[in-house]
């Protein structure tokens, strides 16, 4: 008798099928396992008992709940954070262009002089800066149009170093048609720019010679101040190739 108890007690635990009185008192349960267990065709099984044991229910969540978990986490990690994208290296740079671009539309379109050399003056100062050549009142109306603590381009002396070289360095997209080369000497590109001007004629066009096209919108710029409407009009248009030029190179960085 006490061998067929011992027999009866050893015996491992076997799940039992789930009676009504089991299922109804496992609302709560149930009721988990609808939220979690989607993917389990079959309800929790009961509580193993065993005559030595307290009741357990044994559950084992599927795969699909860690990975509902962790996509949970990802989520909130991804929605708490407050790391906004770098914005673009460029941004000054094209900014710059832009407003050397609409200031050489006024300048093509000008009805007097005085419009037309003041837009000039805006667009040859925004590119050269406050250390570079001709910076001022170019024209002489008192007023300094396209006033700026940097130029595009380096001043005569290397500063400010220009919004170019700041933002990209000598990135190749920018190095051939906006730098137009290194400058590790700006007195000697700009001394460039001053000979082009002096020895340019009407049937001696000094400014191809000028490897970066922003230089030759001073170039174009700085005759401006002396030239007719006509040719003043001539000349932006000139200019605004030039800003075509710079532009595209900078649509390729």
């Amino acid at each position: 008798m006490r061998g067929r108890s011992r027999e009866r007690f050893e015996q491992p635990c076997q799940t039992l099928p789930a009676s009504r009185d089991w299922q109804a008192k496992s609302t709560t349960t149930r009721q988990v396992h609808r939220l979690f267990f989607v993917d389990s065709a079959q309800p929790p099984s009961p509580p193993c008992h065993h005559p030595h044991m307290n009741p357990v229910v044994a559950l084992r969540p599927p795969v699909s709940l860690y990975l509902a978990i962790l996509v949970l986490l990802l989520s909130l990690v991804a929605c708490g954070s407050d790391t906004e994208p770098a914005p673009d290296a460029t941004t000054d740079t094209r900014t710059r262009v832009e407003e050397i671009s609409e200031h050489v539309d006024t300048w093509r379109s000008a009805e007097d002089l005085i419009e037309a050399t003041a837009a000039a003056e805006a667009a040859a100062n925004l590119v050269v800066g406050p250390n570079g050549p001709g910076y001022g009142d170019r024209n002489g109306d008192g007023r300094v149009d396209g006033e700026t603590d940097i130029g595009l381009l380096p001043g005569i002396d290397g500063s400010p170093a220009g919004l170019v070289l700041n933002e990209l360095g000598t990135a190749s997209c920018v190095d051939r048609d906006v730098l137009g080369g290194p400058w590790d000497d700006p007195a000697m590109r700009w001394g460039e720019l001053d000979r082009a001007i002096d020895e340019w004629a009407p049937t001696n066009n000094t400014f191809p010679l000028l490897a970066s096209h922003p230089m030759r919108i001073v170039g174009w710029a700085t005759l401006t101040q002396g030239a007719t409407l006509e040719q003043a009009h001539e000349f932006a248009g000139h200019a605004g190739l030039h800003v075509s030029v710079t532009t595209s190179a900078l649509d390729g960085c």
